[in-house]
């Protein structure tokens, strides 16, 4: 799927394979189901050379389709290691900072 960067909506076709079993397949089992893909596939994509919080990031937001997810991963990976973020995560942890004892 990836390597042709074919869209698989994994909810989607688990939620249309618990229709097909022979016996009762809930929610809960497919969100299950769910769940296990997008942690394999968290995993494969750390296998692949992606740093932690690209992955978790771009699982999250497009986990459900395996393909969407590499290319996104992809492009973070990209903007994270470049030099022009460096300002902004800077100013992000000096609002941090001062706002920790606010919250």
């Amino acid at each position: 799927m990836v390597g042709k960067q074919l869209a698989f909506p994994l909810d989607e076709a688990l939620a249309e394979a618990a229709g097909l079993q022979p016996v009762p397949c809930d929610e809960k089992r497919v969100a299950d189901a769910l769940n296990f893909t997008m942690d394999r596939l968290s995993v494969w994509l750390k296998e692949q050379g992606f740093r932690h919080d690209v992955v978790e990031a771009a699982v999250a937001g497009c986990g459900a389709n395996p393909s969407k997810a590499y290319r996104t991963a992809e492009a973070l990976g990209e903007v994270v290691s470049s030099d022009d973020l460096e300002p902004v995560f800077t100013a992000y942890a000096r609002c941090k900072q001062i706002t920790r004892n606010l919250i």
